[in-house]
């Protein structure tokens, strides 16, 4: 059963598992990436008091979209053997996709939970600034060979997961909610 878990749910396997502290995250790097990033920047919209209760910009979402690129380039140039795969590219690709996703989703989530309420301030580029120093942080720390490391970002990953698994049902019932509503 933890073998179909790992296989399926978890996608890992040990030839893209990352060690830290002498312990295996439980997603591969690129998942792990992915669900990290989505924690560190749907914790950091919330802890900034941000009202994301709009979409950001189409500038903004243009800017935040070449942060997803690197991932489908990373797996593209794989794929066509272009390169040999490495953990670090996969798990820092997934860290910019995943930020990026949740930059774009969670305002897209809370405004179909209350279109009515405007934001207080637009949303600038200089704002998404400490969600990179957060993933180039959170990179750099995943080097720190020791425990602590490793709970902290598996913490983060397990955060992701289910904070993208919870944000995506809301969005899906509001969406179904709003469709059915007379």
């Amino acid at each position: 059963m933890r073998e179909l878990a790992q296989a399926s749910l978890f996608h890992w396997t040990p030839e893209r598992a990352i060690w830290i502290g002498g312990h295996t995250l439980s997603w591969d790097a690129r998942c792990a990436g992915i669900y990290a990033g989505f924690a560190l920047a749907a914790g950091y919209q919330l802890a900034a008091s941000w009202r994301a209760w709009r979409v950001p910009p189409i500038r903004i979402l243009a800017i935040v979209g070449m942060f997803a690129l690197p991932l489908f380039a990373d797996v593209l140039s794989i794929a066509f053997g272009f390169r040999v795969p490495s953990n670090d590219v996969r798990f820092l690709t997934g860290l910019l996709f995943g930020a990026a996703l949740s930059i774009a989703l969670l305002p897209a989530v809370l405004s179909l939970a209350a279109p009515t309420r405007r934001a207080a301030r637009n949303n600038t580029v200089r704002h998404f600034a400490p969600v990179l120093m957060g993933v180039a942080a959170l990179f750099l720390l995943k080097h720190w060979d020791v425990a602590i490391v490793f709970a902290g970002i598996e913490g983060l990953c397990y955060a992701g997961f289910f904070a993208l698994a919870g944000l995506l049902a809301a969005g899906l019932f509001l969406i179904v909610r709003r469709a059915t509503q007379p």
